[in-house]
C-alpha cells in the first residue's frame, strides 16, 4: 500500500500497488522490490474525487509505501517487510511539490 497525492488538489489516497507477473517476464518491468529502491513506484491517475477539475486525469504522486507485504514460499504465508517501507518519491517531484509553478 502506497501514500499518493493528487497533482491538481493534493489530496492524499491510500493505494495497492502489485507487482504484475506478465510485465516483468513480457515487458521486463522491474518487481515491485525494485521500483520501490529505485523511486520508479508508479498508480497512475488518482482515484475519483469531487472538487477537483484537472488532478483526474494526471498522474498521481508517489509518496512513501505505507505497507509492504510478501508471500513466504516455503511457510505458505503473508509476511510484512518493514524494509521496503520507505520514501518513494522521485527528486523531480519533490523539487515540483516545494514549487508547483515549475
Amino acid at each position: 500500500m502506497i501514500e499518493i497525492q493528487c497533482q491538481g488538489c493534493g489530496k492524499h489516497f491510500l493505494a495497492e500497488v502489485h507487482s504484475d507477473r506478465i510485465k516483468r517476464i513480457i515487458f521486463k518491468e522491474p518487481d515491485l522490490k525494485e521500483q520501490i529502491k529505485t523511486k520508479e513506484v508508479s498508480y497512475g491517475d488518482p482515484p475519483f474525487h469531487e472538487d477537483c477539475d484537472s488532478g483526474l486525469t494526471m498522474t498521481a504522486i508517489p509518496l512513501k509505501v505505507i505497507e509492504f507485504w510478501e508471500y513466504d514460499w516455503e511457510k505458505f504465508e503473508w509476511k510484512r517487510n518493514k524494509e521496503f517501507e520507505i520514501d518513494v518519491t522521485p527528486d523531480f517531484w519533490k523539487e515540483w511539490l516545494e514549487n508547483p509553478q515549475i
